[in-house]
């Protein structure tokens, strides 16, 4: 019997979180004193991004004339790492880009017994503008707005009925926004931000299958990113 895996990216997502609160309370008692700064940045760290909106359930998309329909699984929170940069305009305002990858479990056919499980890779890519207010000389909050794009990969899956899923990967763009914090060192510091992302897939290529699809799946995607930040200065 194949294991359910179900609540694996969620306890995965559960523990991401603690780890924030953790590192927040750990990084406050050890930051000095510093000030909010200007120029590039870096950054690097931990991601954890869950899929809502009509992928809370598997879908079939039928294609056209003689090509069938196309499975679609519900994927489970997931857990990858994020890396991106920026540039400090001012006190108050940054450009950013930020790219996250996660790992998800996935269940097609819900209803079947067992139900059938496999595997899908999220990828987002978001450009924004952070709204920064400093508070004191070692916090940053900030609210960011921003586009992006988005890729959700399936890999390879044999059904008993003979219909595969064949490394379909779709793709779309949608917008941002989201909240986020600060610790700052003196040329480093760590960030902790949540963004809640809006996207329309709406193209789908399934290599050795015909593409002749339309998924048109709107969804959302909730990120949430513990990041070290290095400033070149």
């Amino acid at each position: 019997m194949m294991p359910d895996r179900r609540g694996n990216g969620a306890r995965g997502q559960g523990a991401v979180i603690q780890a924030c609160l953790l590192a927040i309370l750990l990084a406050i008692g050890a930051a000095h004193a510093a000030q909010a700064r200007e120029g590039v940045y870096f950054t690097v760290g931990a991601a954890g991004q869950s899929i809502s909106g009509d992928l809370e359930r598997s879908q079939r998309i039928s294609g056209g004339a003689g090509i069938g329909e196309l499975r679609v699984g519900k994927p489970d929170a997931g857990n990858g790492f994020a890396v991106g940069g920026g540039f400090g305009l001012s006190r108050n305002l940054t450009l950013d880009l930020l790219l996250a990858v996660t790992k998800h479990d996935t269940l097609f056919d819900e209803g079947t017994d067992p139900p059938l499980a496999g595997e899908a890779k999220l990828t987002s890519v978001l450009v924004s503008v952070k709204l920064v207010a400093p508070v004191g000389e070692l916090l940053e909050f900030f609210g960011r707005v921003g586009l992006g794009g988005y890729e959700l990969e399936y890999e390879q899956i044999n059904f008993p009925d003979g219909v595969a899923v064949d490394d379909a990967r779709f793709s779309g763009r949608g917008g941002a926004l989201g909240i986020g914090v600060e610790v700052i060192f003196d040329s480093w510091g760590l960030e902790f931000a949540y963004t809640r992302h809006r996207a329309s897939l709406d193209s789908v290529d399934t290599l050795n299958f015909p593409s002749d699809f339309d998924p048109s799946l709107s969804i959302a995607i909730d990120t949430a990113t513990v990041l070290f930040i290095y400033h070149f200065q």
